[in-house]
């Protein structure tokens, strides 16, 4: 998703704000993901 975002500000018009402000969202959702399987891994170990 993250390459999506930077290959569309390649190719498209867009104003520095606005990219920035698409990139940051999909930053966090990756990290909220990331710790949500982090967890996910650390309960399957004391199962």
């Amino acid at each position: 998703m993250v390459k999506a975002a930077v290959t569309e500000n390649d190719s498209t018009t867009q104003s520095q704000d606005e990219y920035l402000k698409k990139y940051g969202s999909l930053t966090k959702r990756y990290e909220d993901t990331v710790t949500v399987l982090e967890k996910l891994k650390t309960e399957r170990t004391f199962v």
